[in-house]
């Protein structure tokens, strides 16, 4: 009688057992491999905000308030600050701008200078007549500048007329002693000190509206708001224009031209008179034969055309 081996097919099992096991062992350790790879990777992005550089310094508020400029300032002034400019905007006619300001700064160790001086919000003052550079440093010495920039009213020009004993302006004939201040962004940049000044009504229909226009005449030539030097000038009304514009439309046209040696030079301004505003006037050079003005020879002619039935 013959009798089965069955040892050859266990052994074939066994084999057979430790090839899965070895199998799964191997998946086990590629999934393990998995694992420690991905933990690295999380990990590593985990630390990489460590290494970036701090966000850079900024000023993120700034104005004036009125308790730190009580002699310049009637109210709180706040200003505009963008990326690497602040501006603002004092909306009545201020003495000086010698001014203290307020600002709010972020970033680590933040100090903020100006005027080659390290500033102190709420402390220090600065001239704002012209347009100031502030910078501000962190402790990681990363830097951030802005400019400041300040205007007054209604950003252009004042005028301040007093005439002698606040006497009243009647007449287009009779001429009234008076003093003018010119000030720019709140810094005089003309008076008449040592150079008298009188001043009376000019124009025909316009003198009869209630905003009245005015020439002004001085002893000596003197140049108002860079325009070229002369002994009259005239403040124009525009009452009848509500824009205001038609008048330097018409001139800025004659400068275009070609054809016209010279067109009246003007500025905008706003007038004060015996201290009550008046309101938005254009400066103007008076139009009479002159070097500057209209410069014609002994055989030109200056021609003036009035209609009387008017």
């Amino acid at each position: 009688m013959r009798t089965k081996n069955y040892a050859a097919p266990a052994r074939m099992l066994v084999w057979a057992g430790c090839a899965v096991l070895a199998a799964a062992q191997c998946e086990k350790r590629e999934i393990l491999r998995e694992i420690v790879k991905e933990t690295t990777i999380r990990d590593s992005l985990i630390t990489l905000p460590d290494t970036a550089p701090p966000p850079a310094p900024r000023i993120t508020a700034f104005g004036f308030r009125a308790e730190n400029n009580p002699l310049a300032l009637s109210g709180d002034i706040a200003c505009g600050v963008s990326e690497n400019a602040i501006s603002g905007r004092i909306p009545h006619v201020a003495p000086h701008l010698r001014l203290v300001a307020d600002f709010a700064v972020t970033g680590a160790g933040a100090r903020v200078f100006a005027d080659g001086r390290e500033q102190v919000s709420g402390r220090d003052t600065l001239d704002f007549a012209a347009p100031v550079e502030y910078e501000v440093t962190d402790s990681a010495g990363q830097t951030q500048r802005y400019v400041v920039s300040i205007s007054v009213f209604t950003g252009l020009p004042v005028i301040f007329i007093n005439t002698e004993g606040d006497a009243p302006i009647v007449s287009k004939d009779v001429y009234v002693n008076a003093s003018i201040k010119v000030v720019e962004n709140s810094v005089v940049t003309f008076t008449n000190t040592t150079n008298p000044m009188k001043i009376k009504g000019r124009g025909n229909f316009t003198w009869t509206l209630p905003k009245k226009p005015y020439k002004m005449k001085f002893d000596s030539k003197v140049s108002l708001l860079g325009m070229p030097k002369d002994k009259e000038w005239v403040l124009l009304a525009n009452h009848a224009d509500k824009s205001l514009l038609r008048t330097e439309a018409a001139f800025f046209m004659g400068r275009l031209s070609d054809d016209l040696a010279w067109t009246p030079r003007t500025r905008y301004v706003e007038v004060f008179l015996n201290e009550r505003y008046n309101g938005t006037y254009q400066l103007c050079e008076q139009i009479k034969i002159a070097s500057d003005r209209v410069n014609v020879t002994d055989e030109g002619y200056l021609m003036e055309v009035d209609f009387p039935e008017r």
